[in-house]
């Protein structure tokens, strides 16, 4: 058990550690999950960068479902002032994609 726990702990603070070197930026748009249910998103994304792929994690209001909260982890690719996603929704435990603006350089 402490083993994992050691584990856990170093891969959080490499994460960290990465994600501190670089900027990171905003990310809203919209987002749909494979279970069907539309939503609006807001994410941070690990890299500002245009052209270039950054880890998300995120959260998403879906007005018309039972659920109507997601938390989201995955990765982006972020175009200029544009940002394609895709990732896992906790909440829904479905795979979710995204889609809107990002605030990149």
């Amino acid at each position: 058990m402490k083993t994992k726990l050691w584990i856990g702990a170093a891969l959080v603070a490499a994460t960290l550690s990465t994600s501190a070197q670089a900027e990171p930026t905003y990310f809203i748009g919209v987002a749909y999950t494979f279970g069907g249910e539309f939503g609006v998103t807001g994410k941070i994304l690990t890299d500002d960068e245009q052209d270039s792929f950054s880890a998300s994690v995120g959260a998403t209001y879906y007005p018309y479902a039972y659920e109507k909260f997601g938390v989201d982890l995955g990765g982006t690719y972020a175009f200029d002032k544009i940002a394609l996603g895709a990732g896992f929704d906790f909440v829904k435990n479905a795979p979710v994609i995204s889609a809107g603006y990002a605030d990149t350089k």
